[in-house]
């Protein structure tokens, strides 16, 4: 086979470039960095294709090493002989292989040829990828690589392309070795030693069965035991938590019956109140209407005496411009009782928001002291609940030092040194490691709750934990309540504002005193009114009129305490007052009747002189000792489930033993017939390619004579290492300096090279394989490559022109 041309689309530093070959030698000289190698690489690359890897090395990954520098295709195309016949290879190489392309042209018809597939290499040589870099290809950095190859052992021993082929070979050691590995791998792995594993468990178990009968009696016996401690214990505790429970029924009563007997003393005050306003009245309170009647009457009355029309008057006129938007003693009296309800729920908001309230009293109660976070206490409950004081390395040293010199000097001096060593064992035992209570997490408890110090650390946490989930639902409720009580004074505040909003009211500070100024104006507008209508209606001068209207105002006002100038202002506040008050005191009363009603009070809770507080904590201790008992009991219980069933598995263990016995018999049989077959088809394989290594030898020999001027005594192993006999002793290759290895590794080429290619005989590519060559030997060398031209062509390529052929 010979080489006619290439063109290199682009191909690593290579780009748009065509090299032309010619029979015999074919010298390429140029400087380091030029792409000699790289023409190397694109020559195999056609023959082999690049091929699949993950190496992230580069210069073990061609396809990133030869990803082209510019971009642009990366390909080419390679036209080559083969006998009487002629083609070309073209080749397009993508990221990975799945994308590469190929295809064979016959060059003299140019029609795609089927001769060859896109393993064209190994289908021309009859050897892989690496077995062409070891035959047909030389260079400087290759020449000392290892020459042996399962594709060049088949070849010379003429077994590549036959039904039992070094592939078949390679493909049987490779399911003996994974059988192999199935039965036995180093360390005691693999499926015997799994099964041995599990024989030494099984006896052992069945080696325990004999002593399981007195481990199950002595198991029951705990167990009843445990249960009636356990039983016992429970009876206790039921007793101190009814006795727990009725204390506490009482505390709850006594509690509640203080909150009644509050209410009542805030009734009573309130109804004090409404009696000082009754006593105002004397007991005749006047209707809305009656009063109206009475002060229209003292309005004529002041209209006669004055004789004068109020409409062209100041006060008159302004009054009619503030009350242009008409209202009522009603609307008036109906507003002050919705703010004075509003000033009730703004009250009520307060004491939520200053946590003066029955809720915030009860949140509280759960954390005393601190109110925890819930990422603490999630901190917290992974420490453990004892550390380990670890012992002192200083104390350590000098216990074994006394314990050291008591021995030495208790047989040489007197036997209190023996006293002296026995000190240094308890200084030792009691310096030991040992457990303590973790101060951090119990401090922490201690700080949310000194009351919860008692309980075991973790367990106090949960309880902790519990309390904050009632705090959280309780603060949550208080913030629905809130919220409640915003929408009602908003919408009560809305009402009034649109109310306010009729009258142009300046600096009239609170809503109170708004409704009061707007009251007061009322008052006047609607006398002056009345004034208006009697000047109108009747004659200034009716003095029996006057008389008449006057004795029925002194009557009216008789009734009443009034102690100021302006009397029926007085009596309309009071009675405006009487109404707010006669409402507050029936809602009090509702709210006491409900409350005693909810509660089912009857006043007849006694004070209870019992400690409830010791009863609390001996049913604490009681029931944290009960909690014990119970665990121990299911640990108990499991175990001797536990050994019930294992007594039960002796039949099925005393099976499975002989099962397990029967396949390790059966599979350590099997692996010593894999391990001889393998062992055999190693020394069969071996022998045959021992049998065509005589005429590789015989070439090196004279390749290797040609090139150095020497004879030699070499041997050639199975696998191509060379060694050379100089008197009696054997030196293996690598013994030699740089140059007359690289000769040897050349001449062992070169003899592959005869042995394997009788027929049609490949082209050979040398890539500067003269570097550690002395100038003798480059002669030398450079002769043979000229003998070698008259029958194979010969790429040569160097950087050097002391080299160059």
């Amino acid at each position: 086979m010979k080489l006619v041309s290439c063109y290199i689309d682009n191909f690593g530093m290579l780009c748009d470039r065509k090299y032309n070959f010619r029979d015999g030698i074919n010298s390429i000289l140029s400087k380091n960095g030029t792409g000699k190698s790289t023409l190397v690489g694109f020559i195999k690359a056609m023959l082999y294709g690049i091929g699949e890897t993950r190496k992230l090395d580069i210069s073990e990954n061609d396809r990133k090493r030869y990803m082209p520098w510019q971009g642009g295709r990366f390909g080419g195309s390679l036209t080559f002989t083969v006998g009487e016949k002629s083609y070309t290879v073209e080749r397009s190489f993508g990221a990975k292989a799945s994308l590469d392309e190929f295809r064979l042209i016959d060059t003299r018809s140019g029609a795609p040829s089927q001769d060859y597939t896109e393993n064209l290499g190994e289908e021309l040589f009859g050897i892989d990828r690496e077995g062409f870099e070891r035959t047909v290809l030389f260079s400087e950095k290759q020449l000392l690589g290892k020459n042996d190859n399962k594709s060049i052992s088949g070849k010379l021993s003429d077994l590549v392309g036959t039904e039992f082929d070094i592939g078949e070979y390679d493909k049987a050691m490779s399911l003996l070795e994974e059988k192999r590995k199935f039965y036995f791998k180093r360390g005691g792995g693999g499926e015997i030693g799994t099964l041995k594993k599990e024989l030494s468990l099984v006896q052992g178990s069945l080696d325990s069965l004999s002593r399981l009968g007195e481990k199950s009696s002595a198991e029951s016996e705990q167990i009843n035991a445990l249960k009636v401690q356990i039983h016992t214990l429970e009876e206790r505790a039921e007793k101190i938590r009814a006795n727990v429970e009725r204390i506490g029924i009482i505390k709850e009563n006594l509690a509640k019956e203080a909150v009644y007997r509050d209410m009542l003393t805030a009734l009573m005050k309130e109804e004090e109140k409404l009696k000082g306003i009754k006593a105002f009245f004397k007991g005749d309170i006047p209707f809305p209407e009656e009063l109206e009647k009475i002060e229209k009457k003292h309005s004529q009355l002041r209209a006669i005496m004055e004789r004068r029309d109020f409409s062209a008057s100041d006060e008159y006129i302004a009054l009619d411009a503030f009350f242009k938007n008409h209202t009522s003693f009603e609307e008036i009296d109906a507003m002050c009782e919705l703010n004075s309800a509003t000033e009730s729920l703004i009250k009520e908001k307060a004491e939520i928001a200053r946590y003066e309230d029955e809720s915030a009293a009860q949140m509280r109660r759960l954390f005393p002291k601190l109110l925890p976070k819930r990422a603490d206490i999630e901190k917290m409950s992974r420490l453990p609940a004892a550390k380990s004081i670890k012992r002192s390395p200083v104390m350590l040293v000098i216990c074994a030092l006394m314990f050291t010199l008591g021995v030495v000097f208790g047989f040489a001096v007197s036997y209190f040194a023996f006293i002296a060593s026995a000190i240094a064992v308890v200084i030792f035992i009691f310096t030991g490691n040992k457990k303590e209570v973790n101060s951090e997490l119990s401090d922490y408890v201690f700080g949310i709750d000194p009351s919860l110090s008692d309980m075991p650390a973790h367990d106090a946490l949960i309880e902790i934990e519990k309390r904050l989930d009632l705090y959280e639902q309780l603060s949550k409720d208080r913030e629905d309540r809130l919220e409640i009580l915003n929408e009602k004074i908003n919408e009560k505040k809305s009402v009034i504002f649109a109310f306010l909003g009729k009258f142009p009211l300046t600096g009239s500070g609170s809503i109170g005193e708004a409704l009061r100024q707007i009251k007061e104006k009322y008052l006047k507008y609607y006398s002056m009114q009345m004034a208006r209508e009697h000047i109108a209606s009747t004659s200034l001068d009716n003095t029996t009129s006057a008389n008449q209207l006057k004795e029925e105002i002194t009557v009216f006002l008789s009734k009443f305490n009034t102690k100021t100038t302006a009397p029926l202002d007085e009596i309309r506040r009071m009675l405006s007052e009487y109404q707010i008050q006669s409402n507050t005191v029936k809602n009090m009363r509702e709210q006491c009747a409900d409350y005693k009603a909810r509660h089912s009070l009857v006043g007849k809770s006694e004070p209870t002189e019992m400690n409830g507080q010791a009863d609390v904590s001996t049913l604490k201790r009681i029931t944290d000792e009960i909690a014990l008992k119970r665990e121990e009991l299911q640990r108990l219980l499991g175990e001797h489930d536990a050994t019930l069933s294992e007594f039960a598995r002796r039949d099925e263990l005393i099976a499975r033993q002989n099962l397990l016995i029967e396949k390790i018999e059966k599979y350590e049989y099997e692996l010593s017939t894999v391990q001889n077959t393998i062992l055999f088809l190693k020394r069969a394989c071996d022998n045959i390619t021992d049998r065509y290594l005589g005429k590789t030898v015989e070439g090196f020999k004279k390749y290797q004579k040609d090139m150095s001027g020497n004879d030699g005594d070499f041997s050639l192993d199975t696998e191509f290492s060379l060694s050379r006999t100089e008197g009696s002793q054997t030196h293996p290759e690598s013994s030699y300096s740089r140059g007359t290895r690289d000769l040897y590794a050349l001449a062992i080429r070169l003899s592959l090279l005869d042995s394997l290619y009788e027929g049609e005989a490949p082209f050979i590519i040398l890539d500067d394989p003269f570097i550690a060559f002395d100038d003798e030997k480059v002669k030398r060398a450079v002769s043979v490559l000229k003998k070698l031209s008259s029958t194979r062509q010969i790429i040569y390529l160097t950087c050097s022109e002391a080299r160059a052929i």
